[in-house]
């Protein structure tokens, strides 16, 4: 699902899951928050922005441009 949110300059990645676990609600916010708790992100979830994963980045303390692309990805298991 494509997204368009207006973030403030100086705005972190941090900030955008906050945004979003803030509009999608209570079942977004148990899913993107480690265990719903803490507002500690799962870290699980990868998030990439521009097609590089934030943690090649800054991590969760990554500033967002304009017009920069964020992909949300679940976990992915198998075997």
């Amino acid at each position: 699902m494509d997204k368009e949110l207006d973030m403030k300059e100086g705005d972190t990645l941090a900030d955008l899951v906050n945004e979003v676990a803030s509009e999608y609600g209570k079942e977004a916010y148990n899913y993107l928050y480690y265990n719903g708790k803490n507002k500690k992100v799962d870290p699980s979830i990868n998030f990439f922005i521009n097609g590089i994963n934030a943690r090649m980045l800054s991590g969760l303390n990554t500033k967002l441009n304009d017009n920069d692309v964020v992909a949300i990805i679940p976990p992915i298991g198998g075997g």
